[in-house]
This record gives C-alpha cells, sequence and structure tokens, in this order.
C-alpha cells in the first residue's frame, strides 16, 4: 500500500478565510440557536445562499456549493425562509475568491484573526511557508492559509488558537479525526514514531504528528476528507502497462 506523507505544519484550523467582516447582521431576530448543520440560508431578499456545513463555537460554515466559508453565528438573523445572512450568493463566492488568491506576504507584516483581533507578525517566509510569530509561540504555517484584508494579513484563527494549535497533539490508535470545518475525515489507525495513519472512508494517508491539532471534539487537520483523498491519490505513481511480448 502506498502512502502519502504530508507535512501540514500545525495549520489544522486554518484551510477557510474568515470573512466576517463580509457580512453584516440581517434586521431578523437572532438565530444563534438556529445556526444548525443542514439549516438552509438565504440572502436579504430570499434567494439562496447555501446551507450551513458545520459549526464550530461561535462560527459556522456556510457552504454555498460551490465555496465554503467561516462566518460568525452573530451574522445570521433568522427569517420565513431559514437563515438569513447579509450577503447575496454571487457576492460571497466572488469574496471567497478574492480571499483564496495568494496574499503579499513579507517579514515584519502584522497578522489578524477573523475578528480583527491581532495575532502576531510574519518573522520569515520560505517557499510557500511563512513563520508567524505570537506573543508566546511560532507557528508555520502555508501561505494559502493567508488572506488580504482591509488592514492587512488576515488568518482563520485568533493568537490564542494559533498557540493552543502549536501545542503537540494526543494521538493514539482509534481517536477520531477532522476537518477545518468540523466536517469527519477518518480515524488513527495506528502510530509509529512520529508519523500517524490516518485510515478514511476511501484510503489509508501517513501524515506527522505536528499536522495535528487538538481541537475541542478531538483531533483536527488542515484537509477535509476529500482533500486528503484527493491528494494521496495524486501522489500514487502512474500506472504502467504490463511487459508482454
Amino acid at each position: 500500500m502506498k502512502y502519502l506523507v504530508l507535512a501540514l505544519a500545525g495549520s489544522a484550523t486554518l484551510a477557510l478565510p474568515a470573512l466576517a467582516q463580509a457580512t453584516q447582521s440581517t434586521p431578523a431576530a437572532s438565530a444563534a440557536s438556529a445556526v444548525t448543520v443542514g439549516a438552509n440560508v438565504v440572502d436579504n431578499k430570499g434567494a439562496p445562499v447555501g446551507t450551513i456545513e458545520a459549526v464550530n463555537g461561535a462560527n459556522a460554515v456556510l457552504s454555498t456549493g460551490t465555496v465554503k466559508a467561516s462566518i460568525p453565528v452573530a451574522s445570521f438573523g433568522k427569517g420565513p425562509k431559514g437563515l438569513i445572512v447579509g450577503i447575496t450568493k454571487a457576492d460571497l463566492e466572488a469574496q471567497v475568491a478574492a480571499a483564496s488568491k495568494p496574499a503579499n506576504i513579507a517579514a515584519g507584516m502584522s497578522v489578524s484573526g477573523p475578528q480583527g483581533n491581532p495575532v502576531g507578525t510574519v518573522e520569515s517566509v520560505n517557499g510557500d511557508m511563512v513563520t508567524v510569530a505570537t506573543a508566546n509561540a511560532k507557528a508555520r504555517l502555508p501561505k494559502s492559509a493567508f488572506a488580504q484584508g482591509a488592514n492587512g494579513l488576515v488568518i482563520g484563527m485568533s493568537a490564542a488558537q494559533l498557540e493552543a494549535a502549536t501545542k503537540p497533539a494526543e494521538v493514539a490508535a482509534g481517536m477520531a479525526v477532522s476537518g477545518p470545518g468540523g466536517a469527519a475525515v477518518g480515524t488513527i489507525e495506528s502510530v509509529s514514531g512520529d508519523m500517524v495513519t490516518v485510515a478514511t472512508a476511501n484510503t489509508k494517508v501517513q501524515l506527522p504528528k505536528t499536522a495535528f491539532a487538538q481541537g475541542q471534539n478531538g483531533l483536527v487537520i488542515g484537509m477535509s476528507a476529500e482533500q486528503l483523498e484527493a491528494a494521496a491519490k495524486a501522489a500514487q505513481p502512474p500506472k504502467t502497462g504490463g511487459a508482454g511480448k
């Protein structure tokens, strides 16, 4: 069996750009209790936007079917057609596309979290990896974890969350693994030294222990099951024909 080794560098919960600044609370009643997985979301005019795919604390993952965005639960209102969010489907998809473009990253730049609170400073840039220094820790993140916000670089974690993610997670066989949106990825099949084998529904992937963070509900990595399986498939050597005469 072929295994894929990924160095995810503790970027477990950074796959989705935070778009809190892109949405505004609607005039509808507070809907915190109605923000649940599977709930339909419409814009202010009642046009469909998407559905809630996951809820993680104060943020909910909204899927339009084309893109996914992490949005504060407080940004949703409640209306006759379901949850209401102050942005259209087209605008949301456009903003996710814009936020997904690589940001201009250089040493010394300030980094903020999804609510605009300071996280730290870019200490160095090495290829596709960026070292961010907070008050108490340093974390290496991929460039894709950063978006260009109105006031500088933005990542999808607060300073406290980033520092917590840098701490080694307790990893053991049988533990469940989730992706950045809280969706199930798979299960830890075995641990050998610094390497961990994760079994998804369709494949097995070997990851370093540093790829795991301790989330609120268990282990978290920075990829969904689909992304992990696609990466494993892409890493397999191409099949060649038999050497028949």
